[in-house]
């Protein structure tokens, strides 16, 4: 099987929205927005062509962490259901991780269901490590004014991906920082959709606040790591 990969342009937005109901057929996915992020020129994202036809895709970004180090985040990854098992997924993983090494990226992270256990094998293959800590994603699509005192630490990422505009939430995680993020998606409802945040299985004190808050449960993740050392 001959299969190609190459950078995906805006032309191909029809076509990975294509692969990506395939895959996800739950969700609605939208060409415009697609074409947008690739448009931006702040995206890496490549496809898998086969016969003339796209096949796969994945799409890549840098983000920053508090202290300024780069993380090259392997945000989406797609294979056809009729063309899965062929490589292709890896084939794609290798693109992006390339790509991630040559931004100058410190090291390259993918957030994968823990149940999720074929995309696992793909980034093992492509030399990603799980650091084998479950937390489970909360995510709010509703902003609301809270005015309580906020950590200085806390850190919001701008985010804009295939599936949506957002807010992720890091650095020290309380009840302050979560309710700055929805302050945040309240004043900024035309920009983002949601808010996101990663909370530790073992922490229900803080599981508790974020469901208080309107923050729901979506599923339980580990992030998976690649470090570029040269």
């Amino acid at each position: 099987m001959d299969i190609t990969i190459r950078p995906a342009v805006v032309g191909d937005a029809a076509a990975i929205a294509a692969v990506k109901d395939a895959v996800w057929p739950e969700d609605t996915s939208e060409p415009g927005r697609i074409a947008r992020v690739i448009a931006s020129g702040e995206h890496t994202s490549f496809i898998a062509e086969y016969d003339g036809q796209v096949v796969g895709f994945v799409d890549s970004f840098t983000t920053y962490s508090a202290m300024e180090t780069a993380r090259w985040e392997v945000d989406l990854l797609a294979v056809h259901p009729d063309q899965q098992g062929r490589g292709i997924g890896r084939a794609l993983v290798s693109a992006a991780s390339q790509s991630g090494h040559e931004s100058g990226a410190t090291f390259a992270r993918a957030l994968i269901q823990t149940h999720n256990t074929a995309s696992q094998r793909v980034f093992a293959r492509c030399g990603y490590r799980s650091d084998g800590v479950a937390r489970d994603l909360y995510v709010a699509t509703r902003g609301v004014a809270i005015p309580q005192p906020v950590f200085q630490d806390t850190n919001l990422i701008e985010v804009r991906t295939f599936n949506y505009n957002g807010l992720w939430v890091e650095g020290h995680l309380t009840i302050d920082s979560l309710s700055r993020a929805l302050t945040r998606l309240a004043a900024n409802s035309h920009e983002y959709g949601l808010a996101g945040v990663l909370i530790s299985s073992c922490d229900a004190a803080l599981t508790e606040a974020a469901m208080s808050l309107g923050y729901t449960l979506v599923a339980a993740f580990h992030w998976w790591r690649r470090d570029f050392n040269d």
